[in-house]
């Protein structure tokens, strides 16, 4: 099934709240949410990942495939990772690389992000 734009809403960054923990219990619930953010006209998805303080290689796995959707749907996906044990994990598997290259630019501007999300930020 392929997501529908809401015509009740302007196109632009969906944000997707992260749990504490993306383990095997809940990753493949994580990559669903991640991937069926990824609606016509949504600019950016931004994985919210600043409660997330644990991440294996479930949530790894599914963050890949985010990424994948990401690239099919021609809109980028950001992560924001604010504790320094998931960017550790991120870097060990090479994700880091890939996904987290704006991550300390979002983190930086989060206080902006958290603001824009009480007005009209979209959220998955």
């Amino acid at each position: 099934m392929t997501p529908v734009a809401d015509p009740e809403r302007p196109p632009g960054p969906v944000v997707v709240m992260l749990p504490a923990e993306i383990d095997i219990a809940n990753g493949a619930g994580v990559g669903q949410q991640l991937c069926s953010a990824f609606a016509p006209g949504v600019t950016v998805v931004i994985a919210d990942m600043t409660s997330t303080v644990f991440c294996d290689s479930s949530g790894i796995s599914q963050l890949v495939l985010a990424h994948h959707c990401a690239a099919a749907h021609h809109a980028p996906l950001r992560l924001a990772v604010p504790h320094t044990g998931v960017l550790d994990v991120l870097k060990v598997v090479g994700l880091d690389r890939l996904l987290v290259r704006s991550c300390r630019k979002i983190s930086r501007r989060f206080s902006w992000l958290r603001r824009k999300l009480w007005y009209g930020v979209r959220h998955a």
